[in-house]
């Protein structure tokens, strides 16, 4: 099969492909051998009616319809796939009701509209912020505060620690806590680098997600969430009174969560582009030996001849984009806790001397 593909507007492609005479005689052959094995024909066995006898029983056009839409479903996912192309959305037939002829070649021509290729404003290492490992004191005392107010209790003691709490002492409840506090911040660790990074890089996409691929996002966003809320069986309402929010401000929701998401797909794209990063075909092939086993090969066919393996190529391509992300980030580990007490400090400080002015004036008037 020959194949041009253009450049248009608006990160879009035209696309022309030529199939051989002597595949679509094949497809031709192989569709009338279909009809005959379907349909029953009097005066022949089962699969044995000639091509004139299927053409004057179901229609001539019905069968050459029938093979160009095959010849066009085989063809198109070995033009994504040869090509490298990603779609954004469906290709659009310059000519939709073309049909193939016998013994002549077949061409296809068409408009695919292609995620598009974006530029960060900055491709230097991201600086985040991220929890000090360990506990801190001001941590642990966080905590303990958390624990005194659901106990009702004022303040901390060898008698509240041992008979209440049941540890050995007061300083065996803290060095436990801190251990506690420490070993949650070090399984958090992953998520809260790579959702910090995701942030960063985010405010690095300077241009507006396409209308179409923000709804193509929010409404694979909303099948995930309707279907985990069935396997749940938890109701649509009943989520909303657990989250206190209505159906309005849910799809508000839904349409941020689906424009961050896409802007992050953007940026990870861009990033790999940047940096050369790509998804080598054995790594994709790994990827279904993980999925699948043994029948890793039946599902990479199926993918493949379904136009579907960009999807997999796209998503391992982002994953080591990410991780190179993550490893070239700058990082600076603060103490959360801390500096919330001390702002609340401030925040008092603050408050209590616009009190004193205010007490101030009124003693003057």
């Amino acid at each position: 099969m020959q194949i041009t593909v253009k450049p248009q507007e608006e990160s879009s492609v035209s696309v022309e492909a030529t199939v051989e005479a002597a595949v679509v005689d094949a497809k031709l052959a192989k569709v009338y051998k279909d009809f005959a094995r379907k349909y029953n024909f009097p005066g022949f066995r089962k699969g044995k009616a000639p091509r004139p006898v299927i053409d004057n029983a179901i229609g001539r056009e019905m069968v050459y319809a029938t093979a160009t839409e095959e010849v066009i479903n085989d063809a198109y996912p070995q033009i994504i796939e040869s090509e490298r192309l990603y779609p954004a959305g469906q290709p659009d037939f310059d000519e939709p009701g073309k049909m193939i002829e016998q013994g002549s070649d077949f061409t296809v021509t068409f408009t695919l509209p292609l995620r598009p290729e974006i530029e960060l404003s900055t491709y230097d290492p991201v600086e985040i912020e991220l929890p000090q490992e360990g506990a801190s004191d001001t941590e642990v005392e966080e905590q303990m505060k958390a624990l005194l107010a659901h106990y009702d209790q004022e303040e901390p003691t060898e008698e509240w620690a041992t008979e209440t709490m049941g540890f050995d002492s007061l300083d065996d409840m803290k060095a436990q806590i801190a251990e506690q506090v420490s070993e949650q911040k070090k399984m958090m660790m992953p998520r809260l680098k790579e959702n910090a990074a995701t942030l960063k890089l985010i405010d690095r996409v300077e241009v507006e997600v396409p209308e179409g691929m923000a709804e193509q996002k929010e409404s694979q966003l909303l099948q995930d969430f309707f279907t985990q809320m069935q396997r749940q069986g938890i109701s649509f309402d009943a989520y909303l009174m657990q989250r206190g929010i209505d159906a309005d401000e849910f799809k508000a929701d839904v349409k941020r969560q689906a424009v961050d998401e896409v802007k992050r797909d953007m940026a990870l794209d861009a990033w790999a582009r940047h940096n050369g990063i790509e998804a080598t075909d054995d790594e994709v092939s790994h990827e279904f030996v993980m999925a699948a086993g043994d029948n890793a090969e039946k599902l990479e066919r199926e993918w493949r001849e379904g136009g579907r393996l960009y999807l997999v190529r796209e998503e391992l391509a982002r994953s080591k984009a990410m991780k190179d992300v993550l490893e070239k980030a700058k990082v600076t580990e603060v103490d959360f806790a801390e500096r919330a007490k001390a702002e609340e400090a401030k925040e008092a400080a603050s408050s209590a001397k616009k009190d004193d002015s205010a007490a101030d004036a009124a003693k003057a008037e």
